[in-house]
């Protein structure tokens, strides 16, 4: 490893994705693991393509190597098994 940001599998962020991860198992209860990992997926790929759209020559998000983005979706994947002990919370949709 290079020792650049974004390289190490586990960062400040992983706890940010472990919260999120909880946050989706507040309101995906129950039998909604799959789609849960799809979200999460789904926002990592949206990452990676604004990390491409470029402002002042930095990208959107920063540079994360390939295991940083697998445990981003691990730590996900775990606040959302946590908050499966949780009780859900209602979501009224309009």
């Amino acid at each position: 490893m290079s020792g650049k940001p974004g390289e190490p599998p586990l960062d400040p962020w992983s706890f940010v994705h472990l919260g999120s991860g909880g946050a989706l198992g507040l309101v995906l209860h129950g039998s909604w693991a799959l789609l849960a990992l799809a979200l999460l997926v789904v926002y990592e790929a949206l990452e990676g393509v604004l990390r491409r759209v470029k402002r002042r020559g930095k990208g959107i998000f920063e540079y994360e190597s390939w295991s940083n983005i697998a445990y981003d979706v691990l730590f996900g994947m775990m606040g959302w098994l946590f908050a499966q002990g949780l009780p859900a919370v209602p979501v009224a949709w309009p």
